[in-house]
């Protein structure tokens, strides 16, 4: 019988629950993010940054491009076309308001059918004809006004002016026209608004100044308003506030804008009728105008938003690449010491110094949106002239 002993294995205890996780954590995740913490501020961590994986640089240049567009997104999608109904609105929501009350008292029913604006009811040139050169609704209002004359006379030594009785004089004035092209084809609302009334010399009617009074064009097709344009054709034209919309959106299938006079954008009767409360009536009748020029306007604005964010986009993604280029060409040389980077690491330390430049140029367009544009393209182009001229300047010894 053999004398051998058991020998008893001894029991490696197993690793304690998570603890490969903690592992990965400090040994891989954590210094990735310290690097990119570093790459903010320090040029010599970017330029390092050509050794890490391609996907690093390029999801810190795509992050890049998205905040520095943030500004321009906002502003964007944030337009709306029932903002030339908020404040100031130039007498504009009260003139809506009478204008649909015409509208339903004349029994011109102006009807969105299948995407387009059409006359339904009374003909719309025989309820407004004879108003100015052609048929076109004019809201007005009368005023007085106080008028003080004076008198100069002379003597040796000075002049004496004299005041005399003041003369008040009741004036009516024009503040606000509609247009409706109907079956003419021959413009569209737009080209109508700048080709015909802005550039007529005169309305036919001496309280109705046609270059600048707020009016709106309506075709079958669309719709413009301008706000007191002020234009005399030169260079110095000036306009409070513009919008312009569709009828071709299904939400406004069915709708009648001399409707809007008694019913809200959902069909329901107002709270209050004009008689009752007409401050209150005017508010909710504008209300509803602004819903309608807000489902008018929303495709167009929603197309025009993503084109601009495209251009704007366009224009980044170039200019990170063209700075990665310039990288690129300044180590080039035969005794340059950085000679060995190629066109991809010069792309590679551009992205890794992208970030910190989109943030603050985010942050500045939101407090000047008018340059908003040029701060990316200028802090960007800084840094990136700041790290060839320090962090890859060549050195030489003896």
């Amino acid at each position: 019988m053999s004398n051998k002993k058991k020998i008893k294995a001894k029991k490696v205890n197993a690793p304690a629950k998570g603890s490969k996780k903690t592992n990965v954590w400090k040994a891989k995740i954590w210094p990735a993010i310290l690097f990119w913490l570093k790459t903010w501020i320090s040029n010599d961590y970017c330029v390092e940054g050509r050794k890490k994986k391609w996907y690093a640089p390029v999801s810190i240049a795509v992050l890049s491009l998205v905040i520095a567009l943030i500004p321009f997104m906002v502003t964007s999608f944030s337009e709306t076309g029932g903002a030339i109904l908020s404040s100031p609105t130039y007498g504009l929501n009260t003139a809506l308001t009478d204008f649909s009350r015409d509208l339903e008292a004349k029994g011109v029913d102006l009807v969105v059918r299948d995407g387009e604006l059409v006359n339904e009811g009374t003909s719309w040139d025989e309820a407004y004809e004879g108003n100015a050169w052609r048929p076109v609704y004019l809201h007005s209002y009368t005023h007085t006004v106080v008028d003080i004359p004076t008198s100069e006379t002379s003597n040796s030594s000075s002049i004496v002016i004299e005041e005399e009785p003041p003369v008040a004089e009741t004036v009516t004035t024009v503040d606000f026209a509609v247009y409706y092209l109907g079956d003419d084809v021959q413009y569209t609302a737009q080209e109508f608004a700048l080709q015909v009334v802005l550039d007529r010399a005169t309305s036919g009617n001496e309280n109705y100044d046609l270059k600048t009074t707020s009016f709106m064009v309506l075709s079958k097709q669309a719709y413009v308003i301008y706000l007191l344009p002020n234009y005399d054709g030169e260079s110095n034209n000036t306009v409070r506030g513009s919008a312009t919309g569709e009828w071709n959106t299904p939400k406004l299938e069915g709708l009648s804008l001399g409707s809007i006079a008694i019913r809200d954008y959902d069909g329901g009767a107002y709270a209050v009728s004009y008689e009752e409360n007409p401050r209150e009536y005017v508010s909710l009748v504008s209300a509803t105008w602004q819903k309608v020029f807000d489902e008018a306007a929303y495709y167009t604005l929603l197309i025009n938003g993503f084109t601009w964010i495209g251009i704007y986009a366009a224009i980044f993604v170039a200019l990170t690449f063209i700075l990665g280029l310039t990288v690129f060409l300044m180590t080039r040389g035969k005794r340059n010491p950085f000679n060995t980077y190629t066109f991809w690491d010069g792309q590679k330390i551009a992205y890794w110094a992208s970030f910190s430049p989109a943030v603050l140029a985010m942050a500045a367009s939101f407090l000047i949106p008018a340059w908003g544009i040029l701060f990316y393209i200028f802090l960007f182009g800084m840094r990136v002239m700041w790290m060839s001229m320090k962090s890859l300047r060549p050195t030489y010894n003896g």
